[in-house]
């Protein structure tokens, strides 16, 4: 489980770190020093904002062994940031951005520089085969 750290963040007027990653092997190393735990079974459940973080910290702690997500968003701008102009301060707030524009421009860049990569993505193909 990686903590909410929106509370800090508003206590110490920062953004919010994207280093959920670092939290998680903080979590998973206590976790194995602990008897109780079967190192070979450890999972991850992310809710909301950990529907987006939980898999980025299985992508690199490969001691996560499973992970469930719910309603994690695939594009904060695509999905939530173009549509709900109600939460579009809070949003540019969590992705450190400066102003409105950034949070579009970045998002922008991420899926052009995925799109370039796509092809060679080692489960691109394997995806394909078995939904096509």
């Amino acid at each position: 489980m990686v903590p909410d750290m929106a509370a800090r963040c508003v206590i110490t007027n920062s953004t919010r770190r994207r280093t959920p990653e670092r939290v998680a092997k903080a979590v998973i190393d206590y976790l194995v020093t602990r008897a109780d735990v079967d190192p070979e079974r450890i999972g991850l459940h992310g809710s909301s904002m950990g529907g987006y973080s939980g898999p980025r910290c299985a992508t690199i702690e490969k001691r996560i062994k499973a992970v469930a997500v719910w309603s994690g968003a695939y594009d904060l701008v695509d999905d939530i940031f173009d549509n709900y102009p109600p939460i579009q301060e809070r949003l540019r707030w969590l992705m450190g951005a400066k102003d409105l524009k950034t949070p579009a421009k970045r998002s922008k860049s991420l899926r052009s520089s995925a799109e370039r990569t796509k092809s060679n993505a080692p489960c691109s193909s394997a995806i394909a085969s078995t939904t096509g």
